[in-house]
């Protein structure tokens, strides 16, 4: 088994892929560190230990790289993309990369919905999920981006019961799961019926 890569190769690697990539006006690794921070902080309020703390941040950073950047798995014409997310980044993170990296369907709800369906069997990809989407929510309520405070009040409850499925640790799970519900308190106020 592969040894998963360390967070300087984790940080080499973000740093090459996403360099030109903007999140809004920021540059990309701006949203990933949103992500990572937001997971690391819950870390600590959970008491949960460092090698799993670093791990986790780990995934943060990589979550979105397999779907902002196919090239990679074009590399590896021989393999299918969990195959790829192991050989570069180890077994066990490559495994939580690939969870988290979307489905190919022809529809947002179906791509989701496949994509939920993977990530959410997997506790490390649960949590990675949920403090993205915690930083895209409250990303898009301080840019006033009303479309996309939109489309995450409707995938709401979607959302919610796969998180709510998982199997997460309890302290993390309710931290970040209590952060969540705020934020749709917050999109339920602008755009509820």
């Amino acid at each position: 088994m592969k040894p998963n890569i360390t967070l300087h190769e984790t940080l080499e690697f973000v740093n090459h892929y996403h360099k030109d990539d903007l999140y809004g006006r920021y540059p990309y690794v701006y949203h990933l560190f949103d992500v990572a921070n937001t997971l690391r902080k819950a870390c600590l309020t959970a008491k949960v230990d460092e090698e799993h703390t670093e791990f986790l941040y780990k995934a943060a950073l990589l979550h979105d790289i397999i779907e902002d950047h196919p090239e990679i798995c074009k590399e590896y014409p021989s393999m299918n993309q969990v195959e790829v997310c192991k050989h570069i980044f180890g077994e066990k993170l490559g495994e939580v990369v690939w969870r988290l990296t979307d489905e190919d369907a022809p529809t947002r709800k179906e791509r989701k919905s496949l994509t939920l369906a993977k990530t959410f069997s997997c506790p490390n990809a649960s949590v990675v999920k949920m403090a993205d989407r915690i930083c895209n929510i409250t990303q898009g309520i301080a840019e006033g981006n009303l479309n996309k405070g939109r489309m995450y009040f409707r995938e709401h409850i979607d959302f919610l019961n796969f998180y709510d499925n998982s199997n997460v640790t309890a302290d993390l799970f309710y931290i970040l799961r209590g952060k969540y519900l705020n934020l749709h308190h917050i999109l339920k106020k602008n755009f509820g019926e």
